[in-house]
């Protein structure tokens, strides 16, 4: 969706498009990936203390979604691009 400046001319323009939130499917693995992607936990933050730290979040992720499947809805994203 693309939205005209309400700007007079010879103002800068805008243009924004936006990308609504859908679901997506994620398995276990895709959940502990983002996880340790995430720079509050990083692996290198849980030390010698990461094994612990990924086992009780694969045991936690079991008993939430036995099957290892899980939805994530993600966020709308929109994106202003101004211009002279």
């Amino acid at each position: 969706m693309r939205q005209k400046s309400t700007e007079p001319p010879g103002s800068p323009g805008r243009n924004a498009s936006r990308s609504p939130g859908h679901p997506v499917a994620r398995t276990t693995e895709d959940i502990v990936a983002a996880t340790f992607s995430l720079s509050s936990s990083a692996p290198h933050l849980f030390g010698d203390r990461q094994a612990e730290f990924e086992n009780d979040l694969r045991r936690l992720l079991v008993d939430a979604g036995p099957d290892g499947m899980f939805s994530e809805h993600t966020r709308e994203i929109t994106v202003d691009v101004w211009y002279p």
